[in-house]
């Protein structure tokens, strides 16, 4: 500090307090998301598809494993290969 005398009266500032940097990001963000409404319908979409994807497992029942163990078991008989044309023409 300095030993400087000021006249009686003056004030000093206090030094500017630094801007809050989430508050910062989350008021550009309200600026950049309000301002075209098709920025602000795209926002909300992306939102509700993280959604769905976070939380969308949690509402099948049995989970995705079983799923998918369900899926990927062998067919009980095989099918039936397809005949070609001239095999199909000699069969009858």
């Amino acid at each position: 500090m300095s030993d400087a005398v000021l006249p009686q009266g003056t004030t000093v500032a206090a030094p500017a307090a630094k801007p809050n940097r989430l508050a910062a990001m989350l008021s550009h963000a309200h600026y950049v998301i309000s301002g075209n409404p098709v920025t602000g319908f795209a926002f909300v979409l992306l939102v509700l598809i993280v959604i769905a994807a976070l939380f969308g497992s949690f509402l099948v029942l049995g989970g995705i494993c079983l799923l998918a163990m369900v899926q990927m078991r062998p067919p009980a008989t095989p099918p039936p290969l397809p005949k070609t044309t001239q095999q199909a023409l000699t069969t009858r």
